[in-house]
């Protein structure tokens, strides 16, 4: 009779590892076997996020800070896909507890601008608190960095003065220290991507305070060079609205910048230039795809030129259409096929150009990516239960170019150099509408 019951035991739980087993596989879980299943499956489970702590009104400020804080410490390393892989867990521990040991002394503005560096010490591209830089003010500056000089570009009635200098200073601190002190608040994939975030944080007044570079958040002193060697030093009033003055045309590119994409069929020309701000919006992205397709299949255009400067991403299934689209024409219709990408060409827009350039005969133009092609994620995030500090984090990674350069370099650079910035010019545009590529 123990034979009989041994025996009706063991089938049983054969039978029950072989429904798992089934499961497992009809789940697509991946592994050498049935405990690899069961181990992805229980590590899966512990990457579930804890739950907010109440809000408590009776809190003082700085008990809703901390609630906060820790929040951010608890869930940021629990959701990662690999939060130490650049520092250890010990000095994330110790930034926490630095920054909270601060709060007491420190205004608002200055702990948000701590739980930036925090997040951003994981050194991962894909994992950052930028959106408070949204509702920060900023000095009436917009900067570009020409080789290792920092230049404005761009400025409003206040500081038309500076249009065209090189910055050399911000408030009593030397512009390459003041730079590197604002870089930190966010993290840079490559140098190109570094250099960004430089020329834009360098203006934003509650950084530039929270830094110790400047002692007032509404007021700056901001020194230039001249062409002749004179400085001209200007007190520059913040704001959260920056009304922009220029007289010179805007290039196409940046035409319509709140639209997620657009086109243009240049006149007088077989140029179609596909404009794309943003990878979102499938369902209307294939109306467009067909739209474009059927100025091919007339016989309308025959140079298609795919713009992702600037574009930080979204999804990048979203571009498929165009892309299969684009690769059955390409030899039919004999196209030419170029695909431009900047600094500030990230995430879902970067792999489009990659596979445009990998699976179709097309050539890239103009400045290196600001992401590591080397090192994309799928990206997720949380909520700290009382600021509402929106934090983004990395939930798996992987590797489309299997390695590599850490940017997606153009087969032809084409930068734009200062006078283009202050005339309107678009060098890439002019090179292709000329025929000289």
């Amino acid at each position: 009779m123990k034979r009989i019951v041994v025996f009706i035991s063991i089938l049983v739980g054969w039978i029950l590892l072989m429904g798992l087993s089934y499961v497992f596989e009809r789940a697509g879980i991946t592994g050498t076997g049935i405990w690899s299943g069961v181990q992805e499956w229980w590590e899966s489970g512990k990457v579930e996020q804890g739950p907010s702590p109440e809000v408590r009104p009776e809190f003082t400020r700085e008990e809703h800070w901390y609630q906060d804080i820790d929040h951010l410490a608890h869930n940021l390393p629990l959701l990662h896909a690999d939060a130490y892989q650049n520092q250890s867990g010990d000095a994330f521990a110790e930034k926490i507890e630095a920054l909270k040991m601060r709060v007491p002394d420190l205004e608002d503005h200055e702990i948000v601008a701590g739980i930036m560096h925090t997040v951003a010490s994981l050194q991962d591209t894909h994992t950052s608190c930028w959106r408070p830089l949204l509702g920060m003010k900023r000095f009436p500056l917009q900067l570009r960095w020409f080789g290792n000089e920092l230049y404005v570009v761009g400025t409003d009635a206040t500081a038309t003065r500076a249009l065209g200098l090189r910055l050399v200073s911000v408030g009593t601190t030397e512009l390459k220290e003041a730079a590197e002190r604002v870089s930190v608040y966010l993290p840079h994939g490559n140098r190109w991507d570094k250099l960004e975030h430089e020329a834009a944080l360098v203006v934003v007044s509650d950084l530039l305070h929270a830094s110790g570079i400047l002692d007032d958040r509404n007021r700056g002193r901001f020194t230039f060079m001249k062409s002749d060697g004179d400085t001209l030093t200007l007190d520059l009033k913040a704001s959260l609205w920056i009304e922009w003055v220029s007289d010179v045309p805007t290039p196409l590119y940046r035409k319509s910048p709140d639209e997620y994409f657009w086109m243009k069929h240049l006149e007088d020309t077989s140029i179609l230039w596909i404009r794309i701000n943003i990878c979102a919006d499938a369902e209307d992205f294939d109306e467009f795809t067909k739209d474009a397709m059927a100025l091919i299949d007339y016989g309308l255009v025959d140079t298609i030129v795919i713009d992702w400067r600037g574009n930080s991403g979204g999804n990048s299934l979203v571009f498929r259409p165009m892309h299969e689209g684009l690769r059955k024409r390409a030899k039919e219709k004999r196209l030419r096929l170029y695909g431009v990408i900047d600094h500030g060409t990230y995430s879902s827009a970067l792999m489009n150009a990659l596979q445009f350039k990998l699976e179709l005969p097309a050539t890239l133009l103009g400045e290196p990516t600001g992401d590591d092609p080397g090192n994309q994620s799928d990206v997720q995030s949380f909520v700290l239960p009382n600021s509402k500090l929106t934090v983004q984090y990395s939930t798996s990674f992987f590797d489309p170019n299997e390695g590599g350069k850490d940017a997606l370099m153009p087969d032809i650079l084409l930068s734009p150099s200062l006078d283009d910035c202050l005339s309107g010019r678009d060098p890439i545009y002019e090179a292709i509408v000329s025929g000289k590529l």
